[in-house]
């Protein structure tokens, strides 16, 4: 499954290696990356798009809200990828 998060992050030493190591350990594959200033507040708006076919994003949504410089958390997108299996009828 394909999921988008938003995240609004405090712009501090380090924060954005504590998300990405977070993502990796919880079992998600990191496929993006965007960040943007949101202005002069200090705060970092991030979009990640993650992969993981067995694992539930709400565990990584709990656990990245527990990170100190992480504000927020919002789940934007979630797409399921099917596997299509086409059978073959050899003679």
């Amino acid at each position: 499954m394909k999921h988008t998060l938003k995240l609004s992050v405090n712009t501090a030493e380090g924060a954005i290696l504590r998300i990405i190591g977070l993502v990796e350990r919880r079992g998600f594959s990191l496929v993006r990356i965007d960040a943007a200033s949101a202005g002069d507040d200090g705060q970092l708006d991030m979009e990640l798009d993650v992969v993981s076919p067995e694992r539930s994003i709400d565990v990584l949504m709990r656990q990245l809200e527990k990170l100190f410089d992480v504000a927020t958390v919002l789940l934007l997108q979630s797409d399921t990828y099917q596997l299509e299996i086409k059978e073959s009828r050899a003679c």
